[in-house]
């Protein structure tokens, strides 16, 4: 029985049809939250479905729902463009890091949830702000420090994004979990 964390994620084994029936949903269910928190800037589950399904299901499970959450929902509702490529390969990235997480990690405790999602959303943060300085021409040293200091100096967004997922993490990411488990 396919029970998560044995799943090891990188093997060459394809995917089963409950595998993919399981990345669906989980996709889903991510398109669905970041569409209906859409009028909220940075606040979003997306991180929170990413992240949950990653710990206990490993990396790959991380990588394709983290991705192609962010990528199915720009399409559906926040518009693609040239950012799409980063922000969906950030959440994907956050997916295997949650996910090789998890592998040393079997039952993380709510508060240590709470922190992994602040720091794997600084993570994102980092990772799709360099894409847009890329995709603005800006590539100076000076200048990519400058707006990354700028983009956290209080009361900017960015730290609401961070706030918001540990908040998410810590209050339903355990219920999350155990019921994954429970009906996996």
């Amino acid at each position: 029985m396919f029970t998560g964390y044995e799943y090891n994620g990188f093997s060459g084994d394809s995917l089963k049809s409950k595998d993919v029936a399981r990345i669906s949903v989980f996709i889903a269910m991510g398109v669905a939250g970041r569409v209906l928190m859409l009028a909220l800037p940075n606040v979003e589950p997306i991180t929170t479905i990413t992240m949950t399904s990653s710990l206990l299901f490993g990396v790959r499970y991380g990588f394709l729902i983290g991705f192609f959450s962010i990528f199915l929902s720009d399409y559906l509702a926040a518009g693609v463009g040239v950012w799409t490529c980063f922000t969906s390969l950030s959440m994907g990235i956050i997916g295997i890091l949650s996910g090789f997480y998890g592998r040393f990690r079997k039952s993380p405790k709510r508060f240590e949830l709470g922190i992994l999602a602040f720091f794997l959303t600084l993570t994102y943060d980092l990772i799709t702000n360099a894409g847009w300085m890329v995709i603005g021409g800006i590539i100076n040293k000076k200048m990519f420090l400058s707006t990354i200091l700028l983009c956290y100096a209080p009361p900017f967004l960015c730290e609401i994004h961070e706030i918001s997922n540990f908040i998410f993490l810590s209050a339903f990411g355990p219920k999350i979990i155990e019921l994954i488990r429970k009906y996996s």
